[in-house]
């Protein structure tokens, strides 16, 4: 369940999000064939897939973020939590499990040019800000501890 949090006095927005699943990302590619009269279909690997999915939530944050800064301008700070469900190998039980959290500024966020934003990688972006990530170099995403409010203070 997506929330959020607006921490006027301190101006942050604090935005969970739940995060889609890497299951529900595209499995195949598609393409015309060289003599345009066949449609080529192909699986993805896992890799692909991988960074498929992470490019695809680090733009979920971008968006929420954006959408916090259209509030109030004395929010100067927006903390993003995303977050999917996974099963817990010690309960078997399906657990809610961060995956990702940034902490935006809002000059800093202002300065990426969205007017280009075919240009514009989400994973690279939010890399320039305070994240807690935990992705290895093919896009795979671990659980990470997010960001509490005590840890801005």
């Amino acid at each position: 369940m997506n929330s959020y949090e607006l921490e006027v006095p301190r101006g942050r927005a604090w935005i969970d999000i739940d995060l889609p699943e890497i299951k529900g990302m595209p499995s195949r590619s598609a393409r015309v064939a060289a003599n345009g009269k066949r449609l080529l279909v192909q699986p993805l690997s896992k890799r692909t897939t991988s960074a498929f999915y992470a490019r695809h939530v680090h733009g979920i944050a971008m968006r929420a973020c954006g959408l916090a800064f259209t509030a109030p301008p004395s929010i100067k700070t927006c903390v993003v939590g995303g977050f999917t469900q996974r099963t817990d190998p010690a309960t078997g039980l399906c657990i809610d499990t961060y995956l990702l959290s940034v902490v935006f500024d809002r000059a800093q966020f202002g300065a990426i040019n969205f007017n280009a934003h075919e240009q514009v990688d989400p994973v690279a972006s939010v890399g320039k800000f305070t994240v807690r990530r935990s992705m290895t170099t093919t896009g795979l995403m671990r659980p990470i501890i997010t960001f509490q409010h005590q840890d801005l203070a």
